[in-house]
């Protein structure tokens, strides 16, 4: 997630100018075989999964100034989540998926949708960015997952999405969706009771609170949270798009694609991204703009 980096994402990032007419096309899909899901995620192929994201190359001095303001951390606090089981935590979940014979972990979220079937995430967790980007294989979502409990089951993924931003190597659209496998009939968020609001382009200079599963042995393998005021925007990348924005959080490496919560609506308007090294105590999140917008309206009902 770092981007001084460690990224969330698997790739060092390209610092390039996405045109308008690559972000209106239409958004990325992958259909995934989800029989080579089910049953693999086994206890200890899901203990030597790591966090999607390795170290990457320093920001260049002069974007590393145009972020000076984001550097002091927001007052927040950071803690485990009490009960899992209070909403609107049952929604969010820990990943699982295969990228290059490497077996990584995320978080994401289920999306309150006429499907019943849509889970929010980074783009780093589905694909690497660009055209050529490999795809993620035996991608599973685990709803309410803690310390190895999988209280509502393994759903595998029947298709990947992600954004033309990302494709285009704009971190500035690093989140994606997923269209889980129904199980008997029954999507996702029926059989965990609860999806968030979706809240596209809502204010960032808000109160957030920001949810995943952190990797490292610290946070214990279980369900975490940060509630933090707005910090300041990053616009670092030099790229066209909503800017990501920072919030007081010391969640790293494992909460990539989790939830953020605004305190004023409820909805979910941006998602775990990246950190960087030299600011442990800011947290970087994707901010869902028009993009993410359309391709909800695309594929919740589907």
């Amino acid at each position: 997630m770092k981007r001084t980096v460690i990224t969330f994402g698997t790739l060092a990032l390209a610092f390039s100018i996405t045109t308008a007419s690559a972000l209106a096309a239409p958004a990325a899909h992958q259909r995934l075989d989800t029989s080579a899901a089910r049953g693999y995620w086994t206890a200890k192929r899901m203990s030597r999964a790591i966090p999607a994201g390795t170290p990457t190359a320093q920001v260049p001095a002069a974007r590393r100034q145009a972020r000076r303001a984001a550097r002091e951390a927001p007052f927040y606090v950071s803690e485990p989540v009490l009960d899992p089981t209070a909403l609107p935590y049952p929604a969010v979940g820990k990943v699982f998926f295969r990228l290059a014979r490497v077996a990584y972990v995320c978080s994401a979220a289920i999306v309150d949708a006429p499907s019943a079937r849509v889970v929010w995430t980074a783009g780093h967790c589905l694909r690497d960015p660009g055209r050529r980007g490999r795809w993620a294989s035996r991608w599973t979502f685990v709803p309410g997952y803690e310390q190895g409990a999988r209280p509502y089951g393994s759903w595998p993924a029947s298709v990947l999405w992600a954004s033309p931003g990302w494709l285009h190597n704009n971190d500035n659209y690093d989140f994606g969706a997923v269209q889980i496998a129904r199980q008997g009939g029954v999507g996702v968020e029926s059989a965990v009771g609860y999806g968030l609001p979706f809240g596209a382009n809502q204010p960032v200079q808000q109160d957030w609170e920001a949810i995943g599963y952190p990797a490292d042995g610290y946070f214990a393998d279980a369900l975490w949270h940060c509630r933090s005021p707005y910090g300041a925007s990053d616009p670092s990348s030099g790229k066209s798009g909503p800017l990501p924005f920072s919030i007081g959080c010391d969640m790293g490496g494992g909460s990539s694609g989790g939830p953020w919560i605004s305190a004023g609506t409820g909805a979910i308007g941006a998602v775990t991204a990246y950190g960087y090294n030299d600011e442990p105590d800011l947290l970087y999140g994707t901010n869902l703009g028009d993009a993410a917008a359309g391709l909800y309206q695309r594929i919740a009902s589907r």
